[in-house]
Formats: C-alpha cells, sequence, structure tokens
C-alpha cells in the first residue's frame, strides 16, 4: 500500500478521477500535503493512528521476564506501549484486570522471584523487540491477555506519494474518506457527492475507532460479561 492508492481512491469518492484514471503529479501533490497535515491532525486522536492488537501468552512458573518481537518469545512487531485493557485469565476462565507499573515500580520489587498471580507487567521498548517484566513471576498458570498499541506511521511528515506503508484493519478505508473530506474545497463537487462523502467518512472513522478500542469486558464465574469502567 501507498499514499499514492489512498490518494487515487480518494480522488474516486469525490469524482476527480474515473474507475481507471491516474492523479496529475499536481493532484498528488495537492493530496499528499492534505494528508499529512489530516494524519498531524490526528495524532490528537489516538484511535486514528494507533494499532491495537491483542497478545495471548502463558509464561512458565518462574518467568519474570519474556520478549515481545519477530524473534521474541510472542512473535509480533514490538509494541510502543500495553494498554490498561489487559487482563489475565485464570484457568478456571475468570478475567482479572492487570495494571501496567513503570521500571522504576519493577526495579523498586525487592523480591522480583516471587511468584503469583499476575499483578503488573512493564514494557521496556527497543528498537525491534520490547522486554515485558512481570511481577510477582509467573505462576505456570495464568494467561496473559495483552491489548498492545503500536503508532501505525510514526514517520508521516516525511511520506511520499510511493512510501510503503501498512495499515491495521479500517484504517484504509477512514484514510480513504477522510481524504477524499478533506479535498471537497480544493474540488467542484456536487452536493449529493458531498453529503455522501461526509457521511461516509464519519462513518469509516467511527468503525475504525471502536475497532482501535477494545470493549473492557471480564469473564466472571458465573459466565457473565462485565464492563470493568462501567458496571
Amino acid at each position: 500500500m501507498t499514499p499514492n492508492q489512498i490518494i487515487a481512491t480518494a480522488l474516486r469518492h469525490i469524482g476527480v478521477l474515473d474507475g481507471v484514471e491516474t492523479a496529475s503529479g499536481t493532484d498528488t501533490q495537492h493530496m499528499l500535503s492534505l494528508m499529512v497535515s489530516l494524519l498531524d491532525a490526528w495524532q490528537v486522536s489516538p484511535w486514528s493512528i494507533t494499532g491495537t492488537d491483542e497478545l495471548v501468552y502463558t509464561p512458565a512458573a518462574g518467568t519474570r521476564s519474556f520478549t515481545i518481537g519477530p524473534a521474541g518469545d510472542i512473535v509480533s512487531t514490538a509494541p510502543d506501549r500495553i494498554t490498561r485493557d489487559s487482563y489475565w485469565r485464570s484457568p478456571g476462565g475468570i478475567d482479572t484486570p492487570l495494571d501496567v507499573g513503570t521500571l522504576a515500580d519493577y526495579n523498586g520489587e525487592a523480591d522480583k522471584g516471587t511468584t503469583g498471580q499476575p499483578s503488573y507487567v512493564v514494557l521496556d521498548r527497543g528498537s525491534d523487540t520490547a522486554t515485558v517484566y512481570l511481577y510477582p513471576a509467573a505462576d505456570g498458570v495464568s494467561q496473559l491477555r495483552l491489548v498492545v498499541a503500536s503508532d501505525v506511521l510514526p514517520n508521516y511528515a516525511s511520506l511520499t506519494a510511493a512510501t510503503s506503508i501498512t495499515l491495521p484493519a479500517g484504517m484504509q478505508n477512514a484514510l480513504e474518506w477522510s481524504l477524499a473530506e478533506e479535498a471537497l474545497s480544493a474540488y467542484q463537487v456536487d452536493p449529493s457527492t458531498e453529503a455522501k462523502v461526509v457521511r461516509n467518512a464519519r462513518r469509516a472513522r467511527r468503525i475504525f475507532g471502536k475497532a482501535n478500542h477494545p470493549r473492557a469486558t471480564l469473564s466472571t464465574t458465573e459466565g457473565r460479561r462485565y464492563n470493568i469502567y462501567t458496571d
């Protein structure tokens, strides 16, 4: 995926291009500037620039730390942070919220070898691999459910039309329709198309936003699920 493809789709949404036309150099540069500006505005809305995922892992008894990365204990892209939507699951299927601490918290623990049910985790982010510290040390049966987040386009300001980018599910659609919405003022667009673009842009952002904010629901002994923030 490249910005060129997103730009072409956005211009088709507003009727500037048909299904086979390509954007001119002038239109491409204009739309690229709009895209960078849009991504900059989205920096204040974490849902729109952050991809989230849930990583499931049961560390062996006595484990104090493990890694996340292409060659880590959990094979995945190293995340930028662990969110407070994380939790751990007991062998009986009961979910309990998992706190997120700091390295200072962990370094301050006198006995890091104590094993037990998880209290909190700490993420130490490296270049390609992240280390997760667990306190107390793993009991060998508690399953960690880590909801992790990563900035999707940290170098958005230096994007070119041909930059190769990877977007989480739903973000491409949100970006295409939002870019089309941003471009409305620069092109002559009929009212019905303009209304459709605005409506679809809002819908795409809403869908992507929900996908990037997992419901904080936990399983209980009765098999019910409840929201840990509102119930």
